[in-house]
């Protein structure tokens, strides 16, 4: 696994979104340029390909606006402002495509143009295609619980805005969310179903993805050309994403990875390591524990397993600490958490 272009600062094409933010504020009454004190000076007639933040920067305006602004449809109110905005080619890319799974291929590949702060993993299954969304998160303070809070509501209204737009039926979605999060109202009339989920997941019948339109062919060369050249010119966070992947596999053959292994893989120093997790606002550890949740959720759906074989495959040598890290995460002891999960 080679390093990549995510060791510069991590930047996102911000114009889009604040293009989209700064009315929607604006009307409720928040002062946006107290909001936007932290970030480059941002103004109307700004080049989009000109305004650029960190998603440092990103995941801090997402918590304050999470924690100031009292009205849940804020996030699905923004991604319809900012899909209808002609501002992002990946949304034109994914508008033009013949399918829904055309449309969502295309938003995988050039994800780090729109979706701010989040992993995504999709499985294509021979029913329907599951996509969990994993925010990157840090300390587990007030502002990052927040900007965590804000990336999956901002995330999953996304999806449903491009749908929408498309005139694809949402009717028979699936949608998984954390206990700690309350499914937008707006998603309760589209019929979306909710359940509950540590980690959240998005789930679509295969018979949607594959209903194809007409479409046209120049209009799709173009606007897959311009996600190209933009995605050329960025330090995107893709390389968490390849480390997720990489730290899960090595979990699916139960082995620990450390800091100074995982940095001689990347080809890194490990004080270089260190400042990568950092440039997005994590620790190696804390990532970690995120990649050993998602791969515990999996093996809690499973029959059987103790708790002790469960800590060896999570690369935990004492089961005790596996049950205080699961204590960490979610606030109870792996027994409950089967419980929950299964019952």
């Amino acid at each position: 696994m080679q390093p990549g272009r995510s060791l510069n600062s991590p930047l996102l094409y911000a114009k889009p979104w604040l293009a989209a933010l700064q009315p929607l504020l604006r009307q409720r009454g928040i002062n946006t340029d107290e909001l936007l004190r932290d970030l480059p000076p941002y103004y109307d007639g700004i080049k989009t390909a000109d305004y650029r933040i960190s998603h440092c920067q990103l995941q801090q305006l997402l918590g304050q606006v999470e924690c100031q602004v009292n009205e849940p449809q804020i996030w699905q109110l923004i991604a319809e402002t900012f899909c209808r905005s002609a501002l992002n080619p990946l949304v034109d890319l994914s508008l033009q495509a013949a399918s829904l799974a055309d449309a969502l291929r295309y938003s995988y590949r050039y994800r780090d143009l729109v979706i701010p702060n989040v992993i995504l993993l999709p499985q294509q299954r021979p029913k329907e295609l599951v996509v969990d969304i994993i925010p990157f998160s840090g300390s587990r303070n007030k502002m990052t619980t927040a900007a965590r809070c804000a990336s999956i509501k901002l995330t999953i209204a996304l999806f449903v805005s491009i749908a929408k737009l498309r005139g694809d039926d949402l009717h028979h979605w699936c949608l998984h969310l954390p206990p700690d999060i309350t499914p937008l109202p707006v998603w309760r009339k589209w019929q979306v179903q909710n359940h509950v989920r540590e980690i959240t997941r998005l789930v679509i019948p295969r018979q949607q993805l594959i209903q194809c339109r007409t479409v046209k062919p120049g209009q799709l060369k173009q606007a897959r050309y311009f996600c190209q050249i933009q995605r050329q010119s960025l330090a995107t966070p893709t390389q968490l994403e390849r480390i997720f992947r990489y730290l899960l596999l090595r979990l699916n053959r139960s082995e620990d990875v450390s800091l100074s292994e995982l940095s001689e893989v990347m080809g890194l120093s490990v004080s270089s390591c260190k400042r990568l997790f950092a440039s997005f606002g994590q620790s190696y550890q804390i990532f970690y524990d995120q990649v050993r949740l998602y791969k515990l959720l999996d093996l809690l759906q499973q029959p059987g397993g103790t708790n002790r074989e469960l800590a060896q495959k999570l690369g935990y040598s004492n089961p005790n600490n596996f049950r205080r890290a699961c204590k960490r995460w979610l606030g109870l002891a792996p027994d409950e958490l089967r419980q929950r999960l299964l019952g």
